[in-house]
């Protein structure tokens, strides 16, 4: 199954025409796949299949390969090992040693990169045009036969104890870790249980020849099979971390982004896109409960939410979180047209990246949406979330649609079921 889109992209320095293609869409997973502690995991075989897209921009000067393999709907503990795999499946393979992939990707652009964003692990590289199949190489065998060795994997451990996020960031994230407690051989199970033909979309990006990914992709993972899974259970290492100061924090219900991203967009950008925000003005301005505030969808897989969060500003009477309710919702009810106006225009400013998008990715921060690595990351997480094509212009455009009584109710009916909280070190523990 192949999609075709023409779009113009105005993130850069020039219009260009940029083309996104689909291809490979089939998925060799089965209906009655064996759970594993609640997971839905494939059993993969000779019929699973990588998905793919492409994202042709004939004006770039780089291509991205980007593998996204979907995350079973797991704990907070699992996720530890995730990022810890993610980093770890970075170093090399079997076939391709660590300074092998340093020398076939970092030195010729950006180094294979492993992350994860709620619900998706990631491993990428940006290369020059001539080199992608190159990266596409390293990559696949890095998903194939991963070299998961105990001292690569303690060393990654190692390096999360030394890295102190910031106060904010510990806010949105609201856990943290006993890393000293994963062991290597947990991480090695994971990766058995997760990297499979079945879960992974390969997104190639730039300025590479149109529609010639998807027969490359198939070569390079042509005979991936993922055996069964057994179950097996770990040790949680979350903890609850408490930032310094106090946060107030709306959470509102989650949601199905296929049906409502639009609307939603549109309502976190009126409510907490720069200083004409209700954010801004109510909470900052108005009230002076804060010393930084923002509204966004947190995407979580394939549900989104719209969190609303405070920082106090010090030596200041911080709301409780009724009181912020009460007062975003009254600001709400007075917006208008101008209101849907500026909301709008953010949305095709943030298309372009020239604002930051309504978009949280967990500890990733805001999606970017200008960039080639950007817009490859979010080509992925678009299409697993929505089920649509990435488009900047067909973003903007379906934001155009939204009335103003439709974002009205959408985020009045939000922030009434929002459940509310405070937490960090001066504030009580999140219930």
């Amino acid at each position: 199954m192949t999609f075709s889109i023409p779009l113009v992209w105005r993130g850069g320095r020039q219009a260009g025409v940029v083309t996104l293609i689909a291809a490979s869409i089939a998925t060799g997973a089965t209906a009655d796949s064996p759970p594993l502690e609640g997971w839905p995991i494939g059993r993969g075989g000779q019929n699973s299949q990588v998905r793919t897209l492409e994202l042709h921009d004939a004006e770039a000067d780089s291509v991205v390969v980007h593998a996204a393999i979907s995350l079973p709907e797991m704990s907070d503990h699992y996720r530890a090992r995730a990022e810890i795999l993610a980093d770890v499946l970075s170093q090399g393979s079997e076939a391709y040693p660590r300074i092998t992939v340093r020398r076939m990707t970092g030195a010729l652009g950006s180094p294979l990169r492993g992350f994860t964003t709620p619900g998706t692990l990631h491993l990428r590289a940006e290369v020059p045009v001539d080199a992608w199949d190159n990266a596409l190489m390293v990559l696949a065998d890095a998903l194939r036969k991963p070299l998961l060795e105990d001292a690569a994997i303690r060393a990654s451990i190692e390096a999360r104890t030394l890295v102190e996020p910031t106060e904010w960031s510990k806010a949105l994230v609201g856990r943290r870790y006993d890393w000293a407690s994963v062991q290597p051989r947990e991480i090695r199970e994971l990766a058995q249980a997760i990297l499979r033909p079945e879960r992974t979309l390969l997104v190639v990006a730039g300025a590479h020849e149109p529609r010639s990914a998807a027969a490359r992709v198939a070569a390079r993972f042509a005979g991936w099979t993922a055996g069964p899974v057994r179950r097996w259970t770990f040790d949680s290492v979350q903890r609850t971390w408490f930032p310094q100061g106090r946060y107030v924090d709306l959470l509102g219900r989650p949601f199905d982004p296929r049906n409502e991203w639009p609307v939603a967009c549109v309502a976190a950008l009126a409510l907490g896109g720069g200083k004409d925000s209700t954010m801004f003005r109510v909470v900052r301005e108005r009230h002076a409960w804060s010393y930084r505030q923002e509204a966004f969808l947190q995407m979580e897989g394939n549900r989104w939410r719209l969190r609303s969060v405070v920082q106090q500003a010090p030596g200041t009477e911080g709301p409780d979180a009724e009181a912020l309710r009460q007062a975003l919702l009254l600001d709400v009810a007075a917006w208008d047209e101008s209101t849907l106006k500026r909301a709008l225009a953010m949305a095709r400013l943030a298309a372009w990246g020239r604002v930051p998008s309504p978009l949280q990715l967990g500890s990733s921060g805001r999606a970017d949406m200008a960039s080639l690595v950007g817009r490859a990351l979010l080509a992925a997480l678009w299409f697993e979330n929505t089920g649509e094509l990435w488009s900047a212009d067909e973003f903007a455009d379906r934001c155009a649609k939204v009335k103003l009584d439709e974002v009205k109710r959408w985020t009045e009916a939000q922030l009434k079921e929002s459940s509310g909280r405070i937490y960090g070190a001066t504030g009580s523990p999140a219930r």
